[in-house]
């Protein structure tokens, strides 16, 4: 799963999607501080926080999801491999039973 991530966070998109995110959050910071006209810092930071709020919350949304579908995806394969590993042991166990009258004949003949 690191290789993943690590492809995921040093890919040129990730880049683009940072720098649109932080150019649309200077955007709306502006375009609320024009539209109140408030000069009351207490009311810009609020804001800017909420806004930072916001975006941590959604890449840690976005991580707890990744790590949910990967260990659901991974568990997935295990059991279809531990019910193709039963089918083919079965199937072998079959083949060795039929397979063993020849064998037997086949050795006493060597013998």
């Amino acid at each position: 799963m690191k290789k993943e991530q690590e492809k995921i966070i040093n890919s040129p998109y990730s880049a683009i999607i940072v720098t649109i995110a932080i150019i649309v959050l200077l955007l709306s910071f502006s375009f609320i501080f024009i539209k109140t006209g408030d000069s009351n810092w207490a009311t810009v930071l609020s804001g800017i926080f909420s806004a930072i709020g916001a975006v941590i919350g959604g890449i840690i949304a976005g991580q707890l999801t990744l790590q949910g579908v990967t260990q659901t995806l991974k568990r997935d394969k295990e059991e279809k491999f531990v019910d193709s590993y039963f089918h083919k042991y079965i199937v072998a166990d079959e083949v060795s039973n039929d397979l063993k009258p020849i064998l037997n004949l086949l050795f006493l003949r060597e013998n």
